[in-house]
């Protein structure tokens, strides 16, 4: 797939509860960006259906959002374009990225391979 993101991903184990044509499921994020996220889930989404979601804030409190089926993976889930955010939901997500992104990038150091020495 070609990989058309503008924004950094982080990888995450988020418990959401989403709800769309075919009801609601319990799910995980597994990684999410300001843009979008991919979530992990039993449940049936079609390409282009509009779903909503709430995700668990690090401040404790909650953040609902709407977003659009861009792709699917069959028996793992589905990945999300967000609706446009108010400025709140921006301000919140962000917030969230900014702090997991240094975890997720000390991770993928530590998962670089070792270069040879000259």
């Amino acid at each position: 797939m070609n990989d058309r993101r503008q924004h950094p991903r982080i990888e995450t184990a988020l418990d959401v509860r989403w709800d769309g044509i075919s009801g609601s499921h319990q799910a995980k994020i597994s990684n999410i960006s300001i843009n979008g996220c991919f979530i992990e889930t039993a449940g049936q989404a079609r390409t282009g259906e509009l779903i909503s979601f709430t995700i668990p804030l690090p401040t404790g409190s909650t953040l609902m959002l709407k977003g659009r089926v861009m792709y699917q993976r069959p028996s793992q889930g589905f990945g999300v374009l967000f609706e446009p955010l108010s400025e709140l939901q921006h301000e919140q997500l962000s917030m969230m990225v900014d702090l997991a992104l240094p975890a997720t990038e000390q991770m993928e150091a530590a998962y670089e391979p070792a270069r040879p020495v000259s």
